[in-house]
């Protein structure tokens, strides 16, 4: 007959703490909205970047938000001014993705396909966002930043600053620049395959995007 193990309370509570221990890493992120606007309807038409030759655009924005937890190491004061140097333990980060599909009243159901297929990229890319951003929040932990500033606190802001502005311009980067090469791709495609429905072009405009990603290291070892 077999005997069952005794766990220490020692043991229980190691179990436990483990398992209570969080991530230094978190994401927070909203769900993409989004929102079809008529041109006409717009209070300043001027505002929408629209070219001459263009009845519609879709626009997006890629909100990032990054909260530091930080260690202060080191600080002196070099009159008048702190200087102080800080470690990054742990980043919080809040996304959002809100969309805005402007069309005109007269434009054609084509057109608003088109718009539309624009915002699908948006949503693809967005599903993934959360990876992207903790990604990019790992770039910075454990790192130090060092500012200087009238007051301790000012001086922190600084450097929290620099963290939070490297850990969203490494999520945009990835993201935006995503949305951005696949929808040239999408644009070209739809100008020759016409019996295709947006979603199988948008399908094809990410595995085109893939591909071309892909190569890109092979072409640099070639050169």
């Amino acid at each position: 007959m077999s005997k069952l193990a005794k766990s220490s309370p020692l043991l229980i509570m190691l179990i436990m703490l483990a398992g209570c221990s969080r991530s230094p890493v978190e994401v927070i992120k909203e769900p993409l909205e989004i929102e079809t606007r008529y041109i006409e309807d717009a209070p300043d038409r001027s505002a929408i970047p629209l070219g001459e030759d263009e009845e519609a655009i879709t626009k997006w924005k890629f909100g990032c938000r990054a909260d530091i937890d930080f260690d202060i190491t080191s600080k002196e004061i070099i009159d008048p001014d702190y200087l102080v140097s800080i470690k990054v333990k742990g980043v919080a980060i809040r996304l959002d993705a809100p969309v805005t599909i402007w069309v005109s009243k007269e434009s054609s159901p084509d057109t608003l396909k088109h718009e539309r297929a624009h915002a699908l990229i948006c949503s693809r890319v967005y599903k993934n966002a959360d990876s992207i951003a903790r990604e990019a929040a790992r770039t910075v932990i454990g790192k130090s930043y060092q500012a200087s500033g009238k007051t301790l606190e000012s001086a922190c802001k600084v450097a929290v600053d620099r963290a939070a502005e490297q850990v969203c311009e490494l999520y945009h980067l990835k993201a935006v620049e995503s949305i951005n090469r696949v929808s040239e791709v999408f644009d070209g495609l739809e100008q020759h395959d016409m019996g295709k429905t947006p979603e199988q072009m948008v399908d094809t405009a990410f595995s085109q995007y893939v591909d071309i990603t892909e190569k890109r290291p092979e072409k640099r070892k070639e050169n």
